[in-house]
């Protein structure tokens, strides 16, 4: 059982396997009489590069020559080569595929990252914009809390103005209680209407 071990050097969308160098390598190094795909290995290292591994073939452990004068060897050889070519050249397409889907994700990532951080900022000026309000609105209510205390203290001042005329005006009536002021009121009403049916207003004399 040998092992074939090529390194694929992956660098940016550049990518390219040269079938010469790999011919050469097939040739020169060992002989495939079959390659099993599912043992395949992708590995990738910090430098992005690419190691496909376990490329087994049956037999046993010594590397035999390649019989370049035996025509049906060479046909199989050939036939293997161009398969071996043929899946390289499908994995590395399907490399390509996977950094084109990885690019565009990262790419639709950044955008949802960046509306997020718009739709953040957004909730954050209309916070600060409510707490603005909110302490505009508390210093509102404590001006008209004051006004409120001022009025009360203006209305306990009238009622106690009040309270006073009351008495005042009580003690007046009970000083004139003698005096009947509903005949005064009707003898006063009386002589201003003559005043005012003779042209003559005693206020404007």
């Amino acid at each position: 059982m040998t092992s074939l071990l090529l390194r694929v050097l992956w660098s940016g969308d550049n990518t390219e396997i040269k079938p010469d160098l790999l011919q050469k390598c097939i040739r020169g190094e060992t002989l495939l009489k079959k390659i099993d795909i599912s043992s395949l290995d992708i590995l990738k290292g910090n430098n992005t590069s690419y190691i496909i591994t376990n490329m087994q073939q049956p037999g046993n452990h010594t590397e035999p020559h390649v019989h370049q004068d035996d025509p049906t060897k060479r046909e199989d050889q050939d036939k293997l080569d161009e398969k071996l070519l043929e899946q390289i050249n499908l994995l590395q397409s399907s490399l390509n595929l996977i950094k084109r889907k990885i690019g565009s994700n990262l790419a639709e990532s950044s955008e949802r990252q960046e509306e997020q951080q718009r739709e953040i900022d957004r909730l954050d000026t209309l916070l600060k914009d409510g707490m603005r309000k909110n302490h505009m609105l508390t210093h509102r209510i404590a001006d008209l809390e004051g006004n409120m205390s001022d009025v009360k203290c203006e209305a306990y001042g009238a009622h106690a103005k009040i309270s006073g005329h009351e008495k005042v005006f009580e003690k007046l009536i009970a000083f004139f209680k003698d005096i009947d002021l509903e005949t005064e009121y009707d003898s006063y009403e009386s002589a201003s209407q003559k005043a005012a049916s003779a042209g003559s207003c005693p206020r404007c004399d």
